[in-house]
């Protein structure tokens, strides 16, 4: 694989990565909805704008809820949007840190540059620590809002 380049299962519209995180494995799955409409070029995004979506306990990125507020989401902001859950192997102190960090990678890999991450219920939680790793490990990383 070349330098900077996208590791191919996370190049996917869907998939699924298990990442150890402090010597626990984070399965974390994924789905991208892309925006219906198609702006002109100049309206368009570099490409490294997202929402990152971390839904609520017992949600996943296949739930039929999920998809239609996500595809909400992609649709009004013009921007992907990328449900992300994630499942630790087991609960652990700070289970919530361990599985943002997953997350944290993830988002790194994908080389998304400029974020509003959303959570419902735990998923807002898990997004609460997201937002504090990614000030702390990528503060390149633009966050919009939370």
């Amino acid at each position: 694989m070349e330098i900077g380049e996208v590791p191919k299962e996370l190049a996917e519209p869907t998939g699924k990565k298990t990442y150890e995180v402090e010597g626990n494995s984070v399965r974390l799955g994924w789905k991208i909805f892309e925006p219906t409409e198609v702006l002109s070029s100049q309206e368009t995004s570099n490409g490294k704008k997202a929402i990152v979506y971390l839904p609520g306990w017992s949600y996943t990125e296949k739930a039929k809820s999920t998809e239609i507020l996500s595809q909400t989401f992609a649709d009004y902001s013009h921007s992907p949007t990328f449900v992300v859950d994630t499942r630790a192997e087991q609960i652990v102190p700070d289970f919530l840190g361990r599985n943002a960090e997953a997350v944290r990678q993830f988002i790194q890999e994908k080389g998304l540059k400029d974020l509003t991450i959303v959570g419902n219920s735990l998923g807002g939680a898990e997004a609460i620590h997201l937002v504090a790793s990614l000030q702390e490990r990528n503060p390149d990383i633009k966050k919009d809002g939370l």
